[in-house]
This record gives C-alpha cells, sequence and structure tokens, in this order.
C-alpha cells in the first residue's frame, strides 16, 4: 500500500504535462454503498455507479490519502453499475476515516468522489430483521413459502 502523498520527499515542480491527472467534472460518480458514516469490516462491499463520455478504465480507492486497491474495467464502459468487495488490510486503522473513489478514464481523464465511513475491526452487530423484510404467501397446495430477508447494518449485507 502507498501514501500518495509520501512517494516524493518534495512534490515535483516540473510535471510531463500529458502524465498530470487531468479533471473532468462530466465523469459523473454516485457511491451507493456504503452510505455516509456507515460502519464497515476489514473487508466490506463497495457499490457504485459512474458514467463519462469517454469508456472508463479504472476505479482506485483511496482512505484518507492512502491507497487501498483498484478495478480494471474493458470493453464499452461509458456507464458503470458495480458491486465490489474491498479489503482494507491492516493499514487503514478502527474509527472515521475518508473513502474516496477515483474513476479514470481511458484518455487519462478523471473525477472522484468521497463519503465518510467507520471502520470497526470486530463484527459485534447482530443481524436483523425487519418487519418489512418478512414475507409469507399461502400455497395452493396449503403449505406456506415463508421468506426471511435479515440486513447486517455493520457490512450493508442482505439475503
Amino acid at each position: 500500500m502507498y501514501n500518495y502523498n509520501n512517494i516524493f520527499i518534495q512534490v515535483p515542480e516540473n510535471v510531463c504535462e500529458d502524465r498530470a491527472m487531468k479533471l473532468d467534472p462530466s465523469i459523473q460518480i454516485n457511491i451507493q454503498n456504503p452510505n455516509d458514516g456507515d460502519r464497515v469490516a476489514q473487508k466490506f462491499t463497495l457499490s457504485f455507479e459512474a458514467s463519462g463520455k469517454k469508456n472508463l478504465r479504472k476505479l482506485s480507492v483511496v482512505v484518507d490519502d492512502t491507497y487501498v486497491t483498484s478495478f480494471d474495467y474493458k470493453g464499452k464502459t461509458k456507464n458503470l453499475s458495480r458491486t465490489e468487495t474491498v479489503d482494507l488490510g491492516s493499514e487503514i486503522s478502527e474509527g472515521e476515516h475518508t473513502l474516496q473513489i477515483v474513476v479514470f478514464d481511458f484518455a487519462g481523464f478523471t473525477n472522484s468522489a468521497t463519503t465518510t465511513i467507520n471502520v470497526v475491526k470486530k463484527d459485534i452487530y447482530a443481524p436483523v430483521l425487519p418487519e418489512e423484510n418478512i414475507q409469507v404467501e399461502k400455497n395452493e397446495d396449503g403449505t406456506y413459502k415463508v421468506v426471511l430477508v435479515f440486513k447486517d447494518e455493520m457490512s450493508d449485507v442482505a439475503g
């Protein structure tokens, strides 16, 4: 893992113009999960939507300016709707952090979105069964079909 702020002892003053990150506000990003302030474990689910004028090629995950991981995309990817598993590793401590996702297109342009997460190393929260997630249906043969959908708030897993 790299902390990009610490790669150079001194920030370089002369950068090749075609190598610097180029911001493109037309790249739209919506972080769907986790929501702002959600508790997450070391491994959690990241759901997002992103769109751009050009095909999108990569998404990087950064926590408090520390690079965590990247996901590469190929093909016709002007519109992405993805769910990825992120492993924070041991570098990220418990507590509140800023989660940033950075999306890159094939032309080298980028944009980012942020949310706040609360990292919890040990899951001590029991799943819950919201009343609206209980479905009971009577079958024609007199038996019942029961569907129970539990929700685990920490990892935002439902099923």
